[in-house]
């Protein structure tokens, strides 16, 4: 048996083709140390849900050969919301009935190392209908954040139970704080990643019906801002000079004939000249994408946005072909069993800077536009949105994308309709608001005297809460903000 190697130097999008080879179906992998089993089967949506750190790649071959198992585990159409149980004794058949099947097919497999070798006395993998075994957070595991896994088709039991954790972890002191300049109350990072299917999910065709409907404004926010890079001038882009030449002017031939008759040279030919052709070259644009979800809930105030908007936004640039990077802010404010107050950061990732535009987004992306995000990162506690905390994770993903890439020009997309309106009157206060204005101000002028120098910054597609631009600086960014 070979040297064990973990399924984790591997993209699950390869695993799932290698997979979906041997099942003769569309398989989705998912890679997870939160699964209680090396090897989770879940015949009802053909889903692998792997241990990195116990799984290897014979794993995920013996998982697909399992996969072919699932008509004989199939409910019945009278009651297609049963729980299918799949006992030990019969995973334990299917499981040695796979592995004769794999070793005919591919006679080397015994060549790979993995946790359900045969013949290493272990149990079977476990084998379910949709619910997968999950397991709890470990309070240690706070450190590094935490993760919520949804995957389309599959029950994840005890995630739900991620939040509660995480609110334990803080009343306990487990959880680190930070202080941020402008906040009264310390603050509590929780990254929030969400697995979603590589194919598409329920939502997808209604994504697609609500993108059809705003075609044309599509269209036009395209043009707007295609037109809007190609009148920069020469030093920000350095467009294509085209030099036009001596050329002969047709409108001038009729004249030629009038002209000879008396006397008189023709002139058919225009003078030597040259001008700019602006270009527009997708590959110079990176844009940052930060979305506030409350301000898209009705029932928070009447002035809460279009949920469209962030669908529209990612499509518009998705066509534009220009690099993207999208995250949603679930910010809330928590009070702990002492009286304290806790402002808990969740970044949520739409669209990371390297991801395609693949079904996974496009899964995660209708979990926001269609209310579900909010709902499943609910912490119970007030709704707010703080723009410099906020602003700042925007910088940090631009300085990360910087790292390995120089994009000529970066636009900053940020969307905040309600602030801290129901964080209490302490937080919007005329001069607290007007103390978010100017940190605003002075993160934007950091990153365009730091971050991007001699690049361009653009910052003109930020949308404040109209109370936070009437306190602003007039001379300062926030003023010149859209407000709903």
């Amino acid at each position: 048996m070979g040297k064990f190697k973990s399924i984790a130097q591997y993209s699950p999008r390869s695993l799932s083709v290698v997979a979906a080879y041997l099942a003769g179906r569309d398989v989705e992998v998912v890679v997870s140390p939160r699964v209680k089993y090396p090897l989770v089967v879940a015949l009802k949506s053909a889903t692998l849900v792997l241990d990195p750190g116990r799984a290897g790649l014979y794993e995920v071959l013996l998982g697909a050969m399992l996969l072919r198992r699932r008509q004989e585990a199939r409910i019945s159409d009278e009651d297609p919301g049963a729980e299918r149980r799949i006992s030990v004794e019969q995973a334990r058949q299917w499981s040695e009935t796979a592995r004769r099947e794999l070793e005919q097919a591919m006679p080397g497999v015994r060549r790979l190392a993995g946790w359900e070798m045969p013949g290493g006395g272990r149990k079977p993998p476990k084998i379910v209908w949709s619910k997968v075994p999950w397991n709890r957070l470990d309070l240690d595991s706070f450190t590094v954040g935490v993760g919520q896994r949804r995957v389309s088709g599959v029950s994840l039991e005890t995630a739900r139970g991620d939040y509660r954790a995480f609110l334990a972890a803080l009343r306990q002191g487990q959880c680190p704080l930070r202080r941020v300049e402008g906040l009264s109350m310390p603050v509590a990072d929780m990254p929030l990643t969400i697995s979603t299917s590589e194919s598409p999910g329920p939502d997808f065709e209604r994504l697609e019906a609500l993108l059809a409907e705003n075609e044309d404004t599509q269209r036009f926010v395209a043009n707007c801002y295609q037109r809007k890079s190609e009148g920069l001038s020469e030093n920000q882009l350095a467009p294509r000079r085209m030099h036009t030449g001596t050329l002969l002017d047709t409108a001038r031939l009729a004249q030629a004939v009038a002209s000879s008759r008396g006397g008189d040279a023709p002139r058919v030919f225009r003078r030597r000249h040259a001008e700019y052709q602006p270009i527009f070259n997708p590959q110079d644009h990176l844009v940052v994408c930060g979305f506030d979800v409350h301000s898209f809930e009705k029932k928070l105030s009447r002035r809460a946005a279009n949920p469209t908007i962030p669908a529209v936004a990612g499509n518009v640039f998705r066509r534009l072909g220009v690099d993207l990077a999208m995250t949603a802010f679930n910010d809330w404010i928590v009070k702990l069993g002492d009286g304290r107050d806790v402002y808990i950061h969740t970044p949520v990732v739409i669209k990371a800077f390297d991801e395609g535009f693949e079904a996974s987004y496009f899964n995660r992306l209708a979990s926001f536009v269609f209310g579900r995000l909010c709902q499943t990162c609910a912490h119970g506690g007030m709704p707010a949105a703080f723009a410099p905390l906020q602003l700042e994770s925007l910088r940090a993903i631009s300085q990360e994308v910087s790292k390995r890439f120089e994009h000529p020009v970066t636009t900053m997309l940020y969307f905040n309709a309600i602030g801290m309106a129901h964080a209490g009157r302490e937080h919007t206060s005329p001069a607290v608001r007007r103390r978010t204005a100017d940190l605003v101000d002075e993160i934007l002028d950091q990153m365009r005297a730091i971050d991007f120098a001699g690049r361009r910054l653009d910052a003109e597609f930020m949308y404040m809460p109209r109370e936070i631009v009437a306190a602003a600086n007039p001379s300062g960014h926030v003023a010149k903000m859209i407000t709903l």
